[in-house]
């Protein structure tokens, strides 16, 4: 599993037995395990401490005169009577044709950034907007994320090189893991605006893994088969998320 997920889940459920979820947040987590149920021992076991610990605050309380009720102190209730459900609900969603889903890639290689270099030919000479995506492109290299975004985001009203700059703004949102952002500049590149055939690829490829990224099964479907039909590098990667998907 990918390890972003795998540290999502468990925090989840650290979080849900000492009560710091939201209800939308609880109902995430339910989604999450039933995808991955091998993670509901965790939360019995988290549960079981929990009411073990409970329960001798409580006694100690009592002797003191007290006996503190919060929905806090309860989680740990609501965790148990919740695992039996999940249980039944494991076994339903087991039974069922579950698909493998298809998850998204850790990261995006800084070297499939467009640099200016690539965005005009070797007899034209450097004006002020190569010289301000020059410098966002080194900064992107030298690990300076946050300064290469203002930088970028700086040139984003140059009509003529919006394609480029959305595009490397959505690559380097997604290695921040802010993948709504990513994908909200995605859609904002047309990647056959590209002259290069592999520029065009790597950003259809690279924004079907956006899509995977917030779940968008319908959306990385699509990008996905345009990827496999540019028949170029990432094509048996499209392929292999496209199996995942359609089968």
């Amino acid at each position: 599993m990918n390890e972003r997920i795998s540290s999502r889940i468990m925090k989840s459920i650290d979080d849900y037995v000492k009560g710091r979820l939201s209800p939308s947040e609880v109902d995430r987590l339910w989604v999450d395990l039933l995808q991955y149920p091998e993670y509901y021992p965790l939360l019995r076991t988290e549960a079981a401490l929990k009411k073990r610990v409970d329960r001798k605050e409580d006694m100690r309380s009592v002797r003191g005169g007290t006996r503190p009720w919060s929905y806090k102190r309860n989680t740990w209730i609501y965790a148990l009577s919740a695992i039996i459900l999940l249980a039944m609900l494991t076994h339903l969603y087991q039974s069922q044709v579950a698909p493998d889903l298809p998850t998204a890639i850790d990261e995006i290689e800084v070297i499939h950034l467009i640099s200016p270099e690539v965005t005009r030919s070797g007899s034209e000479a450097a004006n002020e907007i190569d010289e301000g995506l020059n410098h966002a492109f080194l900064l992107s290299v030298s690990g300076k994320t946050e300064a290469a975004i203002q930088q970028y985001q700086s040139l984003s009203g140059e009509t003529d090189y919006r394609d480029v700059v959305n595009y490397n703004l959505a690559i380097l949102y997604f290695n921040l893991e802010r993948y709504s952002l990513s994908v909200s500049y995605f859609e904002q590149t047309n990647c056959h605006n590209f002259e290069e055939s592999q520029q065009i690829e790597s950003c259809l490829w690279f924004k079907t893994n956006s899509y995977l990224a917030i779940e968008d099964i319908n959306m990385a479907e699509a990008m996905a088969i345009q990827t496999r039909d540019m028949d170029g590098y990432f094509r048996a990667e499209a392929s292999s998320v496209l199996g995942k998907i359609q089968n």
